[in-house]
């Protein structure tokens, strides 16, 4: 079966999702969809305008992007905020979903790491995690925070894919300030450390 059409038999329909499709040449549902997505705009800071971006489809199979309404990605949320279930009706299994929002691993003990496509993160003592992207005049985050049964999304047009890092901290500085707490410094022996030494790669940066 196509990737495309395992996302729409698999998750689309079975979640109602009725505006949502992966971005792929070839896809009929995509073109289908052509005239309903919005325009990516990218800022020139030579002339200072926004200049509107033809519609991009990555062509990395089967890596893409998904275009979704807003109301079909707050279905998504709310099945993974539901524990897998949305509106009553069950979607990933109990086990599967406890394991895709359990902590899988991270460089260091106190360092947030990974689940299962989801990136954990830590500011002002609230623990979230989710998923951010970008790519040629769209960016985009989804962040949960399981502490308070809450969630966000937030995507806009543009070239800046600091803005969503920026709202990120404004939010959990505005929401959740920074209480006084101690800190715990751990006196490690430099024969410790050795073993982190070396040279780093950023992945995400390899083009």
């Amino acid at each position: 079966m196509a990737y495309e059409e395992y996302l729409q038999q698999e998750v689309f329909d079975p979640l109602g999702m009725d505006f949502a499709t992966l971005l792929i040449p070839g896809n009929p549902r995509a073109a289908a969809f052509a005239d309903h997505l919005v325009t990516p705009y990218i800022f020139e800071e030579e002339t200072g305008a926004f200049v509107a971006q033809e519609l991009f489809i990555r062509n990395v199979y089967p890596a893409s992007y998904v275009a979704v309404s807003a109301e079909a990605m707050g279905t998504y949320m709310a099945m993974h905020m539901g524990e897998g279930a949305v509106d009553g009706q069950a979607f990933l299994t109990g086990p599967s979903a406890f394991e895709m929002h359990s902590h899988q691993g991270s460089n260091h003990e106190l360092i947030p790491g990974y689940r299962i496509s989801f990136k954990e993160g830590q500011r002002n003592g609230v623990f979230y995690y989710g998923h951010s992207g970008d790519y040629r005049g769209n960016d985009s985050t989804m962040m949960f925070l399981p502490e308070y049964d809450f969630g966000f999304f937030v995507t806009y047009t543009g070239d800046n894919d600091t803005f969503y890092r920026e709202f990120i901290n404004l939010l959990f500085d505005e929401a959740f300030p920074r209480q006084t707490e101690e800190v715990a410094v751990l006196d490690l022996p430099v024969d410790d450390l050795s073993a982190y030494a070396g040279t780093y790669t950023n992945f995400r940066y390899d083009e």
